[in-house]
């Protein structure tokens, strides 16, 4: 399985992969959903909206949630045996979706080394998703 980690602003001008894919979207919990550009390899895709923070730090902010991470451990396991690619997409690309990537990637037992060298992932949406592909 490959992953492609990307922010919002190269999603909605589009990318291309070249395998049949999904895409994992999140979005700030006030903003609307990516409009993302659909290649000829696109499967399907899950939305999602929560904040770049964690519970102990929030400040107001929505940090993900145990559903969430569940909600996208069921969608990646419902497709996993027709794609090759898993697209996830945050505002940056650095934090949030780099975490849903590696604990993904663990739990498909794809290599995570240029994902943990490369991004500050958010540990917090990281620990939710381990929660849920070990559940």
């Amino acid at each position: 399985m490959e992953f492609i980690v990307t922010s919002r602003d190269e999603i909605e001008e589009g990318i291309i992969v070249r395998t049949p894919y999904i895409v994992i979207s999140i979005s700030d919990t006030d903003a609307q959903p990516a409009k993302l550009i659909k290649g000829a390899g696109f499967v399907d895709a899950i939305y999602l909206h929560f904040d770049d923070t964690d519970p102990d730090y929030s400040f107001g902010r929505s940090p993900m949630t145990e559903e969430q991470a569940n909600e996208i451990w069921n969608f990646v396991q419902g497709h996993e045996s027709n794609v090759g690619t898993i697209v996830c997409h945050c505002l940056a690309g650095m934090s949030r979706s780099p975490a849903v990537a590696i604990a993904l990637a663990e739990a498909l037992y794809e290599d995570t080394v240029y994902f943990k060298e490369t991004f500050n992932f958010n540990k917090h949406v990281y620990e939710m998703m381990k929660i849920a592909t070990v559940s």
